[in-house]
């Protein structure tokens, strides 16, 4: 992992890059080297950590 890219804790608001623009969630845990995040419409969806970046 890059040494800059910020860590990703449950509950944080993403902004979902490889998607359709403004899409975001919010994390909702783990699964192996992927990240859960949690729409807004309730799907989840699996995205490497590059393609997410905090909501500020």
């Amino acid at each position: 992992m890059h040494p800059h890219q910020p860590k990703f804790a449950i509950g944080d608001r993403v902004r979902i890059l490889d998607t359709d623009r403004g899409a975001w969630g919010k994390i909702a845990g783990t699964l192996g080297d992927l990240i859960s995040v949690t729409r807004p419409d309730g799907d989840r969806t699996l995205h490497p950590p590059n393609q997410l970046e905090h909501l500020d």
